[in-house]
């Protein structure tokens, strides 16, 4: 009888991941200028992480004429190509750059080159390990408000949060950090 339950979020291992690492080298390597802010998202661009709303989120950014970056870091399998395909459209994919597959040991040398990472859907229940690793690494955090998320992350401490699937939102809190090098830098 009322036996306590403990939630236990996922995590990461801190010592793998050093905010003091300089992306440079990733930046220079893979052509990305020093001023462009780089918005950053790692994972499968599977269906359900919703890359439409992040695509529909840059290219406002790029025509708002915001110096920005898209920098992708996954394998784009063959069920994700359609996830994907929108980053071909003229109007951003000048400015998008996919890495590819990193192996996870390599990850934190690609979040040292993003200025703000983003995770723009998750399930409701999930505990996104993606969202640890950014954190770790001292970026900006744009995350959708879901409960798990909010367990870990507070809008305006930690991150900003937007309503999960509210396209506007997101575009309105990451044109926030696009224009905020000191509001970027605070919740890093």
């Amino acid at each position: 009888e009322g036996l306590p339950i403990y939630s236990i979020p996922n995590g990461v291992t801190i010592e793998q991941f050093d905010p003091q690492l300089s992306g440079a080298p990733v930046r220079e390597q893979l052509g990305i200028a020093e001023d462009e802010v780089v918005i950053g998202f790692v994972g499968s661009f599977a269906p359900w992480h919703r890359m439409d709303m992040l695509f529909d989120s840059f290219s406002y950014l790029v025509k708002e004429g915001y110096n920005v970056r898209l920098l992708l870091v996954g394998q784009v399998k063959p069920e994700s190509e359609e996830s994907v395909r929108r980053a071909n459209q003229p109007d951003i994919k000048d400015r998008v750059t996919f890495a590819g597959f990193v192996p996870s040991n390599e990850i934190d040398k690609y979040l040292a080159a993003m200025d703000i990472t983003v995770l723009q859907n998750s399930a409701y229940y999930c505990s996104p390990l993606k969202m640890f690793e950014y954190m770790a690494m001292e970026t900006a955090v744009l995350a959708l408000a879901t409960e798990p998320v909010k367990e870990m992350l507070e809008d305006g401490e930690e991150g900003l949060l937007f309503p999960p699937g509210d396209g506007e939102a997101m575009t309105q809190a990451l044109t926030r950090l696009v224009q905020d090098k000191d509001l970027r830098e605070r919740l890093g």
